[in-house]
């Protein structure tokens, strides 16, 4: 939190994302980049991984996963920001129709 004090801001309450709740999103960001990284493997799996392809060598930098998770929350936080706007779309911009044009985000009647 003290590394990315703006990020952290987005998800706070008067956020432009905080219908997320910090905590929680932190925790579920962390265990999917673990998950999509392989760092759930075991540890000798993952000193492999460190030691033979370049990309995961840049990990041996011990800032390198706050910095990817800084990234992944702030994309979030975008997108959140983003569904947001559209879902403030008049709703003839989505071609609505039925119960007075409302339509969901991919233009399906509600």
């Amino acid at each position: 939190v003290e590394s990315c004090p703006a990020v952290h801001a987005r998800f706070l309450p008067g956020g432009d994302a905080s219908v997320l709740p910090f905590g929680i999103t932190c925790i579920n960001v962390t265990d999917m980049l673990a998950k999509f990284l392989m760092f759930s493997k075991s540890v000798d799996r993952i000193d492999a991984l460190l030691s033979q392809k370049p990309f995961w060598r840049m990990f041996a930098d011990p800032s390198a996963m706050l910095v990817l998770e800084e990234l992944s929350m702030d994309a979030l936080a975008d997108v959140v920001v983003e569904l947001g706007r559209e879902r403030k779309l008049p709703s003839n911009k989505h071609g609505g129709g039925g119960r007075g044009g409302m339509t969901n985000l991919h233009g399906e009647r509600e």
